[in-house]
């Protein structure tokens, strides 16, 4: 049975708007120019054959040809010729990735596993760890001080994430853990876990439950099973809002299915599961099976309310959700204000860890500088809002929720001008779901 928890210890992102503010339209040479000054005369050509060819031709040249067929489109009364325009700023969009407007098409999310390529000699672990944030887009892991000048050899090529960690971790003598802090291996350490798309998965640790059974008050059995512990890592790019796993099946080596059900204890980002026929210490499982399934916050939508910290009310709606802002005030580099809200599409409050926290109340300054607050429960809170470990922490969609607490920023810059309050929550939620082996499982 599928029991989904919200996640409270996972980190962020998808995909990075510096990388599309860095896209910008190339200029055409002057040979360049001409040639589309000639295609667009002959959008008015007799032939059907020459008006489509001229279309196709300034599709090819890519979005420099935006300001002259914009130009065009804007001045000429022809309509053959306006129909023509139209069709080369759609085809431009559609195969370069560009709007009319000259501003880049958004990236589609990359939802599963992001690829590692690298090739290094005696590079310190700290550069490698840089690589692997680079390429990957997820944030570099912790590594303690000792291990940062270690040197690393290490070829990879379109290696999914976990993989490359792994490879790394194996190159290194360390072990990856929780929050993605790489830490020296420790003697005799097994690593057994599997892949799920953008998740690792690992067992973290197994014990063996022994019982008393009993039928009468004579009949007594002394039985056992064993009972698994699984952590689950998704990339820390991902937004990840809730997570639920679960194991299908079990076989010992001869092939013999094992008798599973869901353990006794869970968290956010781990689950259990007990394996109940008997089985010697020393014996191996010979693999589990079982599916990950993660709830992933993807796009933006966002809601403003403008000069918050002058001391009136503030008051915005958006589908679903309404905000209201007062009792702003500030004081040198600190600033405080009361927040009601009421909504129907759940919250993300926090994102600890992630690479730049992505959703949630900022507090953006006159320059567009953003600030994360502090987030304190009021004595009107429908619930707690503060986290204790939250990197994607979120409160569930439910019908008339509503919030009444109190956010406080500091380290604010003396610029003069207006604040405004942002909100920014996600525009959708995608489930994914993904399958997962262990293999040659040890049995305590």
């Amino acid at each position: 049975m599928w029991r989904p928890r919200f996640l409270l210890s996972i980190s962020m992102l998808l995909f990075s708007l510096s990388l599309i503010s860095s896209l910008a339209i190339a200029e055409l040479t002057p040979d360049q120019r001409n040639a589309a000054q000639a295609l667009i005369a002959q959008l008015s050509a007799p032939e059907f054959a020459a008006r489509q060819q001229a279309v196709e031709k300034l599709i090819a040249l890519g979005a420099g040809v935006l300001p002259l067929v914009k130009k065009t489109l804007a001045e000429t009364a022809d309509v053959e010729v306006k129909m023509r325009c139209e069709m080369v700023l759609k085809g431009i969009e559609k195969d370069h990735g560009v709007r009319p407007d000259g501003t880049p098409l958004p990236r589609p999310p990359n939802l599963d596993a992001s690829r590692v390529t690298l090739d290094v000699k005696e590079v310190p672990l700290a550069k490698v760890l840089e690589i692997f944030a680079k390429e990957s887009g997820n944030a570099a892991p912790v590594v303690p001080k000792e291990f940062r000048e270690k040197p690393v050899t290490l070829a990879l090529k379109d290696v999914p994430y976990w993989q490359a960690v792994d490879a790394l971790c194996r190159t290194t003598g360390l072990t990856w853990s929780h929050g993605m802090r790489l830490l020296e291996r420790p003697e005799g350490f097994l690593d057994v876990g599997a892949y799920a798309g953008p998740t690792a998965l690992r067992i973290t640790n197994a014990e063996r439950v022994v019982f008393f059974h009993t039928r009468s008050r004579r009949d007594w059995q002394l039985r056992s099973y064993v009972e698994y512990g699984l952590m689950c890592c998704p990339e820390s790019r991902l937004v990840v809002t809730s997570m639920a796993g679960r194991v299908t099946g079990a076989w010992r080596r001869d092939g013999t299915p094992l008798t599973v059900r869901e353990g006794s204890f869970g968290a956010p980002d781990a689950f259990s599961i007990a394996v109940e026929e008997p089985l010697a210490p020393g014996e191996r499982i010979a693999r589990l099976e079982g599916e990950l399934r993660i709830e992933v916050a993807v796009g933006e939508r966002e809601m403003k309310l403008p000069d918050v910290l002058s001391g009136a009310e503030r008051k915005v709606e958006d589908e679903g959700v309404s905000l209201t802002v007062s009792n702003g005030r500030r004081d040198r580099n600190t600033a405080g204000l009361e927040l009601e809200m009421s909504t129907s599409r759940g919250m993300i409050r926090e994102q600890r860890g992630a690479v730049e926290p992505r959703y949630g109340f900022f507090l953006v300054a006159p320059d567009g500088k953003r600030h994360v607050p502090e987030v304190h429960s009021g004595p009107n809170a429908s619930h707690n809002l503060r986290g204790t470990l939250g990197v994607a922490a979120e409160l569930p969609p439910a019908e008339d929720m509503r919030f009444h607490f109190g956010m406080a920023f500091r380290n604010l810059d003396d610029a003069p001008g207006a604040w405004s309050l942002v909100y920014i929550y996600p525009d959708r939620r995608e489930i994914l779901t993904h399958r997962f082996e262990i293999r040659d499982v040890p049995v305590p």
